[in-house]
């Protein structure tokens, strides 16, 4: 009987895979130096999608029948990447059509009809920051949210400080991303419009960015008439002279405005209004 990919096993759905090896014509094939991580995932709603090494690929419906696998549609990105063209064609061909598949003590193996299979193992996180190699992310904030995840973290470059979110609306989704930056020793009016980013998960939105230490209060104003948000402040532990701020402020109108205010209570600068894009925007 045929099922699709919501109605598979719970080890196969929502869980983020990362790529152990490729076996291609009896040899074990590593993802090559300079490849971006091999990530896999199945969401609830059967579509696939993830990383060959080099492009983020999407897709389906993913249909399973068994220990087979039929795979829809898939669409990716076009970007190059010299020196592993050949291995992101090899992942890309295993996940064309229809593959056998199995889960065994946390590892993913899906077959080709050739033969060729690709090896994946459970990550250990399933955050995309986290991935093998990289330096840990120094996390402000992270977790459910309704049904998505988030994580909100920064990393420092020299002079400047950038603000980075992952996020998604559910397990097995594809993950979204946004960073923005601020240089330290800022001057200008607060909050600074440039530093001041939003996104949406699981239908809430999500507003962070960064002041200077003189800030010690940012509140979200949404438009219409609701109670201000009070947004989280977060001291960042290498830099002293800046701090960031983020909160979820539910779904309000477009045109409601960020202020930021000092210790005494005095607003800093005048007020910001984030843009976000709303279905129907020209693009």
């Amino acid at each position: 009987m045929s099922t699709s990919a919501m109605d598979a096993p719970v080890v196969l759905v929502g869980v983020e895979w990362t790529l152990v090896h490729l076996r291609r014509d009896g040899a074990l094939v590593e993802p090559p130096h300079g490849a971006r991580e091999v990530v896999l995932r199945f969401s609830a709603d059967g579509q696939m999608s993830g990383t060959d090494g080099c492009n983020f690929f999407f897709g389906g419906p993913v249909v399973i029948s068994g220990a087979r696998l039929s795979v829809g549609r898939i669409g990716a990105t076009l970007m190059g990447c010299p020196g592993i063209v050949d291995f992101t064609a090899a992942v890309g061909a295993v996940l064309r059509g229809e593959v056998d598949w199995t889960v065994l003590d946390d590892v993913l193996t899906i077959g080709a009809a050739n033969g060729d299979a690709l090896v994946y193992e459970r990550r250990r996180s399933i955050y995309p920051s986290d991935r093998p190699g990289r330096p840990a992310p120094d996390v402000l904030a992270e977790g459910a949210h309704g049904a998505g995840h988030y994580r909100l973290f920064y990393v420092v470059f020299g002079d400047r400080v950038s603000l980075e979110m992952e996020y998604r609306d559910a397990p097995g989704d594809g993950w979204g991303f946004w960073g923005t930056t601020m240089e330290r020793g800022w001057s200008g009016p607060e909050p600074y419009p440039m530093s001041t980013a939003e996104c949406q998960v699981a239908g809430e939105r999500f507003v962070a960015g960064m002041v200077t230490n003189a800030v010690a209060r940012v509140t979200f104003r949404p438009l219409g008439g609701a109670n201000p948000v009070d947004l989280t402040m977060y001291p960042l532990a290498d830099v002293p002279d800046v701090r960031a701020y983020g909160g979820f402020v539910g779904d309000p109108r477009r045109g409601s405005d960020i202020v930021a205010y000092d210790a005494d209570g005095s607003q800093l600068g005048p007020p910001y209004t984030p843009h976000w894009w709303l279905p129907g925007d020209p693009i």
